[in-house]
């Protein structure tokens, strides 16, 4: 399912699950 505009919820829980997967400095 394609969406056009994303929610702020799941945009915020998409950035955060990138971040998560970023290795630590």
């Amino acid at each position: 399912m394609v969406v056009d505009v994303v929610s702020p919820f799941e945009e915020a829980e998409g950035v955060q699950r990138f971040m998560n997967a970023l290795p630590k400095k």
